[in-house]
């Protein structure tokens, strides 16, 4: 077994009896060492990293699917009208703006909304690395894995901040906090539309 999937299996081992099923758990700091363990991101001092963990009930490919179907023409799930003010915001600023677009196929390199893709493994990793106006960098990442019964969805996020953005950070926490954990929920949801589009689920 690969060096990094045995971390992984021993992490999300020993995360039992720490989340609910159906439940999105709040910051799991065994997670997001991992994230940085595996390769995900370089560690750094000052650097702000959360992870959450979602266990669902279906097929890995399912959750996989609904999980890489972020952005463009899918939003991203929940309170999206939020992610088009801050893209408003950005292009003010300079950057890239509120950018809506999905590449015909996801691969390292190529831009989805106002994310480039870092690092994109089928069926179970996906790391966005942001293009938005930011003194230092910022991602987003989704990893997908088979753990017992479930499947579970590993969210990370991680800002590396300088002194002024610290207070930025702090100060919207709480809208981070919500679109981050309504996100994780939204792609699990997004998994019964699938089922229903494919004609999995009975009526």
């Amino acid at each position: 077994i690969p060096y990094e999937e045995a971390v992984m299996d021993a992490l999300v081992s020993g995360l039992g009896g720490r989340f609910e099923t159906g439940k999105v758990s709040g910051v799991v700091p065994e997670v997001a060492e991992a994230a940085f363990g595996l390769g995900y991101s370089p560690r750094r001092r000052g650097a702000v990293l959360e992870a959450r963990v979602l266990p669902v009930s279906c097929r890995a490919e399912e959750l996989w699917r609904a999980a890489s179907s972020v952005g463009g023409k899918n939003g991203w799930y929940y309170m999206d009208c939020a992610w088009t003010v801050r893209g408003w915001i950005d292009g003010l600023l300079g950057g890239p703006g509120n950018q809506r677009s999905r590449p015909d196929r996801l691969e390292q390199g190529a831009q989805l909304d106002s994310w480039t893709i870092e690092r994109y493994v089928e069926g179970r990793d996906l790391c966005l690395r942001s293009r938005m106006r930011l003194p230092r960098l910022a991602r987003l990442g989704l990893h997908v894995r088979e753990q017992g019964p479930h499947v579970l969805l590993v969210q990370w996020v991680e800002f590396h901040p300088n002194f002024l953005t610290w207070f930025y950070w702090w100060a919207t926490y709480l809208l981070h906090w919500l679109i981050f954990r309504g996100l994780m929920k939204g792609i699990a949801g997004h998994v019964r539309v699938i089922k229903e589009d494919t004609g999995v689920v009975q009526a």
